[in-house]
């Protein structure tokens, strides 16, 4: 993750913080214009895709970025009464992580109906939620 990327995304969320006035855990998800010869970010700005005041549902697949470990410190360190300067890594926020994955998405190879058509079991089972 490039020092650019990683800016471009903090502006987006303390815009949203300074905003709302909301400020706690946050999963967000962004959309990020690249070259695709050098793959450097296009533009100064990221796009915000979704954004919930909570853990990412996929919060099991960033276990190796360390955000777990960094989240529990600092839950241990505000039960011991720490003062708020001397959190963990408090000097380093705002403290993002990231897996690191590079997402595969082709939407054009993207087939809804085949999907429904090899999953009508799984579907059947949601029918009340069309009706």
């Amino acid at each position: 993750e490039d020092e650019r990327t990683r800016n471009a995304m903090l502006s987006a969320l303390e815009g949203i913080g300074a905003a709302t006035g909301y400020t706690g855990v946050v999963g967000a998800e962004f959309l990020i214009s690249r070259d695709p010869e050098t793959g450097v970010m296009i533009g100064d700005e990221a796009t915000l895709l979704e954004i919930n005041a909570r853990f990412s549902g996929g919060i099991h697949s960033t276990l190796g970025s360390g955000f777990i470990q960094d989240y529990m410190g600092l839950l241990a360190a505000l039960v011991e009464g720490t003062p708020s300067c001397a959190l963990p890594l408090r000097n380093e926020w705002p403290l993002v992580r990231s897996d690191g994955h590079e997402p595969q998405s082709d939407f054009l190879a993207y087939n809804p109906m085949g999907w429904c058509v090899r999953n009508l079991g799984q579907l059947a089972t949601v029918r009340h939620m069309f009706v």
